[in-house]
């Protein structure tokens, strides 16, 4: 069923509960400019609402406990990954991760210990696991092969993505 417009993008995230939906799409800013911003829909209200505005921010994924967002912030030829806290409708950079890594597809792990994303650095698409007790972020592959969006399986002890590493594009398991 028809729920609402979107203005381009691609990614979703449902909320533990499936009460909500999370989402990104571009907007005008300040009429001559489009920036992506968060936004929320709820089944219960059936409405949108706007969670940023003007902060460039993609690809939201809902944390297990329901009450935060991870998403990238793009700009400046850079992306920073993203704590959106929706009890306070704040976001929090992480600062600690490497400014250069180009972040895509992240997804919080089960018990919300950790995040899975794919990044783009030194001319590489890798995995890399972002350890957020440790402030932590390991390569999960470094190679030429295109490795794209991971995601966990349900008892997260798996990580599973895309990979040309074959010479055609089929799903892996770490």
């Amino acid at each position: 069923r028809f729920l609402t417009r979107r203005n381009y993008g691609h990614s979703a995230s449902w909320s533990p509960d499936r009460s909500r939906i999370a989402f990104a799409q571009l907007e005008s800013f300040k009429n001559y400019s489009s920036y992506s911003d968060l936004y929320l829909y709820d089944f219960k209200s059936e409405q949108v609402t706007l969670l940023t505005q003007g902060e460039r921010l993609r690809d939201p994924d809902f944390h297990p406990n329901g009450r935060h967002l991870v998403a990238v912030k793009g700009g400046q030829g850079q992306d920073r990954l993203v704590i959106y806290q929706l009890d306070f409708h704040r976001f929090d950079t992480l600062e600690w991760i490497d400014k250069d890594l180009l972040m895509s597809s992240h997804r919080w792990s089960p018990d919300g210990a950790r995040i899975v994303v794919s990044g783009w650095k030194n001319g590489n698409q890798d995995i890399y696991l972002i350890d957020m007790n440790s402030k932590q972020v390991r390569p999960i592959h470094v190679d030429k092969a295109l490795d794209l969006t991971p995601t966990w399986s349900p008892d997260g002890r798996t990580i599973l993505f895309a990979s040309d590493r074959t010479g055609a594009y089929n799903l892996f398991a770490y």
